[in-house]
């Protein structure tokens, strides 16, 4: 019987070695590592970074159309030696500024223009009215002439005629003789033939002769000697000039055009807000301050002030009452 118990004993000591063997190989196999895979970065190739408009490697372009202000060439370009420096430090951008010769080179690089290369630029009434049809860019800037209240950002233009001529509508100047400055001046021939147009209808009104005259005051004169029949010119010009002897020989007609703006800076959406801020205060602050000398002789201004395209909503109207295809008036 002892040795039985014996045996029993022996039994339960061999099975509680095997379970504790096995349970320490299980635990040595949950504890065992696993080895983890790094995963490995891939370069992506490089991307060019923009480069900034206004930085010394981007310069912003800004592009002036000089106005009639009856200053020299040298004098002109003088100026425009002057502003470039003044407006890079007022602005803080870097600035190539150029001189342009007519609204059509203005047009052409406004709408020329991408988000990496950005030109902005002065340009006449006209020319605001063609690179807004364009939507080559925003009115931010106009210039104004004058003094106080008399101050004006534009002018009118008004058809005069010879009383004696049987003209007593703008329609009426059909197949008369018609004076100007040249055919292309602004005041005198272009925005005089929009009227003509917008008066006639579906038949544009054509007068029988143009002559060309030296300056305002001689086609004056002519129109009061009857050497012609009508001519268009600014309403603030015929004002100034029309004396006794020249308003009894002389009928200034209605309508007059729109307001025609002496100058509009236009700037193209691609310009970022910033950059186009600082553009904007640096050009009133020199404009309007003691660096104008540097800007009056290309813009013949007495006050830069701040714009916008709804300051322009007759102009344009103007034109296209009068069936003008105002995306090519720069051209």
């Amino acid at each position: 019987m002892t040795h039985l118990r014996y045996r029993w004993f022996a039994l339960l000591v061999v099975v509680l070695l095997l379970v504790g063997c096995r349970r320490g190989a299980e635990d040595q196999v949950a504890a065992r590592p696993t080895t983890a895979v790094t995963p490995r970065s891939t370069h992506l190739p490089p991307v060019p970074t923009a480069v900034p408009v206004g930085s010394e490697d981007n310069p912003l372009q800004v592009m002036l159309l000089p106005s009639e202000s009856g200053r020299s060439q040298r004098a002109i370009t003088q100026a425009a030696d002057d502003l470039q420096p003044a407006l890079a430090a007022a602005s803080g951008l870097t600035i190539e500024l150029t001189l342009a010769d007519s609204d059509a080179d203005v047009l052409a690089a406004l709408c020329a223009s991408t988000p990496e290369s950005v030109t902005v630029g002065w340009m006449s009434g006209v020319g605001y009215a063609a690179a807004a049809a364009a939507d080559c860019g925003t009115a931010a800037l106009q210039v104004a002439r004058g003094a106080a209240d008399g101050a004006r950002t534009g002018d009118d233009v008004t058809l005069v005629v010879n009383r004696d001529a049987d003209i007593a509508a703008i329609a009426d100047i059909d197949g008369k003789t018609f004076c100007r400055l040249d055919a292309a001046d602004l005041q005198t021939n272009l925005i005089p033939s929009v009227m003509l147009r917008a008066s006639s209808g579906e038949t544009p009104v054509t007068p029988l002769e143009t002559t060309d005259y030296d300056d305002l005051d001689t086609l004056i004169d002519a129109l009061v000697a009857g050497e012609c029949d009508a001519a268009g010119m600014s309403a603030a010009a015929y004002d100034e000039r029309a004396n006794a002897a020249v308003r009894a020989a002389t009928v200034a007609l209605t309508p007059r055009s729109a307001e025609i703006p002496f100058a509009v800076l236009m700037i193209p959406s691609f310009l970022p807000l910033a950059q186009r801020a600082s553009l904007i205060d640096a050009f009133v602050t020199i404009g309007n301050g003691a660096q104008a000398d540097s800007l009056r002789p290309i813009l013949a201004h007495d006050e830069i002030v701040r714009a916008e395209d709804a300051d322009f909503v007759r102009l344009r109207t103007f034109f296209s009452q009068a069936g003008i295809d105002l995306a090519a008036l720069g051209t």
